[in-house]
């Protein structure tokens, strides 16, 4: 660990830099950090094994390092994925854009993780809350969770999923099982929030550490890069027939995206309110299109191609997560 106390305008803050892998000797060097206007640069050097590549990402403490934020998002430069070893390496970060001002101690915490998405195009990646590993696949130069999203405490269907500090999920039919396999049903609101019960920017929500939910533009640019809506369609779809009810020419999966039917849930606690297992698949995005309503991506097995739907905000779909 490597740090650094700074004296600007009365104000102290610390800078830590701590950088570790297992077996892994690391370090960084040479650390500078300057206001820059809006931004704040953070100058290091980054040692390591040539032909390595490393995920940089910053934290922030506004108790001195008593706990930590997300890591920072108002960021560019040498940060993120795919970093490799060298001197004189930069991060920018907006800290108005972030929402913080300097104005008393704060702690900052620079990590550095092997890159596991560099030069491959599918594998596993673990969800560091829960230890779940999901598989993902590059599509069109994005990185895409190749699994539903399954995370939170399973509640009844009937009972409304809470603005709260607990991410809570529906199962299909309210069994643990149907979640290990298709996924945890979201209300959008729900989708949307954080484990601290705050909004996040309607990007990362409940996705892992360094995954957001993706918009509806970037389900559009997957499709386009695909070849269309019924080109994408079977070539995302999962072919198995333990999934899907029916079965349909031209599935490939070759993606390797393997969509999933997990149907939905509906606010009625009257009538059944789980729908569609195994025959439709709904994926909310971040996109709303008003108060009540958000854009969501839809396959079924009977309109054989991939279409974007208007949904009611309180009705419950699946996620698939992608890359920041």
């Amino acid at each position: 660990m490597i740090s650094g106390l700074m004296k600007t305008k009365n104000v102290y803050f610390w800078l830590l830099i701590f950088l570790s892998y297992s077996g892994f000797a690391q370090k960084a060097s040479n650390i500078k950090y300057q206001f820059l206007s809006d931004n704040m640069l953070i100058t290091y050097d980054l040692e390591g094994n040539p032909g390595t590549v490393w995920r940089i990402d910053l934290y922030l403490s506004e108790n001195n390092g008593v706990s930590w934020s997300r890591p920072l998002k108002m960021v560019k430069g040498d940060v993120g994925d795919s970093v490799p070893p060298g001197p004189g390496k930069k991060i920018y970060w907006d800290r108005y854009a972030e929402g913080k001002e300097i104005l008393k101690n704060f702690s900052f915490l620079v990590v550095a993780s092997p890159d596991i998405f560099y030069s491959a195009n599918s594998g596993e990646f673990p969800d560091t809350r829960t230890g779940r590993l999901y598989k993902w696949v590059r599509i069109g130069g994005k990185i895409w969770m190749a699994e539903n999203l399954d995370f939170g405490l399973m509640i009844p269907g009937k009972t409304p999923q809470m603005d709260d500090n607990v991410v809570e999920k529906y199962c299909y039919n309210d069994q643990e099982i149907n979640c290990q396999t298709f996924g945890g049903l979201y209300r959008w609101n729900e989708m949307t929030t954080n484990e601290a019960g705050k909004k996040s920017s309607v990007i990362q929500g409940i996705c892992p550490e360094n995954w957001h939910i993706p918009t509806d533009l970037e389900w559009e640019e997957m499709i386009f890069f695909l070849g269309g809506r019924k080109q994408a369609y079977g070539r995302i779809r999962s072919y198995s027939s333990k999934y899907w009810n029916t079965q349909s020419k031209g599935i490939t999966n070759d993606t390797g995206l393997a969509v999933l039917p997990g149907g939905f849930a509906t606010p009625d606690t009257i009538k059944p309110c789980f729908k569609s297992i195994k025959d439709e698949a709904y994926f909310w995005t971040s996109s709303e299109r008003d108060q009540n309503n958000a854009y969501a991506i839809g396959l079924g097995s009977i309109f054989l191609e991939v279409y974007t739907l208007t949904g009611d905000k309180a009705n419950a779909y699946s996620v698939r997560c992608v890359r920041d």
